[in-house]
Formats: C-alpha cells, structure tokens, sequence
C-alpha cells in the first residue's frame, strides 16, 4: 500500500508517555522494614495462619500495599511541539565555564531541567517553579525517574512496542503476533546520550 504525505501528516502527532511515581515514601519504608522482618522468621512462609506473628506482618504488609497504591500519581508527559519548541529549550543548556565548581554548574543546570520537566509533563499542568518544587520533595530516583522520562519521550524515537506475555496469550487464543525487527543504529539528527544529572546526583553521571 503507498501512503500519501498528507494523509501521514494528519495522522502524526507526538510522542506520549505515563510515569507513575508513589509520592508517600514513609510508607514505602514502613513496608521494607516488616519485609526484613518477615524475611527473618524461617517458618514464615509455612505459618501465615492462626496466631503466627507472620500473619500480623503480612497483613500489614498488604494494608501498606493497599495505601501505596492509593498515593500512586500518574504523570502524563508528551513531547514538545513544533520540534523548534524543543530545539529552544536544548538551547538554553547550561555550558560548564572554565573555573566553574560542579556545585556552580548544577545549580544553573537543575532549573534548566525542571523547565523540560514542566514544559513536556501534559498532566498534570505545572510551571518551571512547581517543578523545582517537586524535585526537592521527591527521592532522587524518583526525579530522576520523571526526568529522564521528558528527556526521553522528546528525543527519542518511539517503535510499537512488543509484549511477551501479551503475544504468548494471543497465541494461545489462536491469533498470531509478530516481535517487530528493531535497529541498533540511532536515528539521524538524534542526540547522543540523556541529560546530566540533576543537583543531587555524582556530576559524572550521565542521567538527569
């Protein structure tokens, strides 16, 4: 089948991704903690009934489950548009000077993020401000976990992505999928590599 441009053109839009970040980390801690616990009763898992002290851990364990899920935020990003959009913001990266610090440089590289943070996140809406904000209540792998995401969803390309377990199912209901070819070899104009990292991080690292 031959395509026509105008057609692909209407049909294009850009890239979308969703992160979801669990936003109460004392809760999170609450439930390593009891895991440990429970890790270290050796008739654990062949005592979760009656009065066994597992079963009180256990069923913590799943209340904590429970309330994590319902902290669980889903942030929806979607990349930059027109492509000039995104070409501005890279354009405002810092630049390292001679006899600048580390310390220096990442507090002018940490708002400079945060702008590509807030300008890709759809939804929730946020300013540059909020998203500095958010930064310094979240863990850093949690930021940086959002970060990289708006980083990548603007400057990589996105295939159809492929599902062992969904393929396996299909097959088994009698439709037949397909694992699609992929190529190792970065798209031309792409950028090589992901931000550098954000104030909390080693500046010899190379994610945001």
């Amino acid at each position: 089948m031959e395509w026509d441009i105008e057609s692909i053109i209407d049909e294009a839009e850009p890239a979308e991704a969703t992160v979801v970040i669990t936003v109460k980390g004392s809760l999170r801690s609450e439930y390593d903690l009891l895991e440990a616990q429970l890790g270290g009763m050796t008739q654990a898992v062949t005592s979760l009934a009656g009065d066994s002290p597992a079963t009180g851990i256990a069923e913590r364990m799943a209340a904590l489950t429970e309330q994590m899920r319902a902290y669980e935020r889903p942030f929806k990003l979607r990349a930059l548009t027109p492509r000039r959009s995104w070409r501005n913001l890279m354009a405002k990266r810092p630049v390292k000077t001679p006899g600048m610090s580390d310390e220096e440089y990442l507090d002018a590289y940490h708002p400079w993020l945060c702008s590509i943070v807030a300008a890709t996140v759809a939804q929730p809406e946020m300013t540059q401000q909020q998203a500095e904000r958010l930064a310094d209540r979240l863990s850093d792998g949690d930021w940086k976990k959002l970060a990289n995401a708006a980083w990548e969803v603007n400057d990589e390309s996105r295939e159809v992505p492929f599902s062992v377990a969904a393929s396996v199912l299909t097959r088994s209901s009698g439709a037949r999928s397909k694992r699609p070819e992929t190529s190792d070899n970065p798209a031309p104009g792409s950028l090589a590599g992901s931000p550098e990292p954000s104030p909390s991080t080693s500046t010899t690292s190379t994610t945001g």
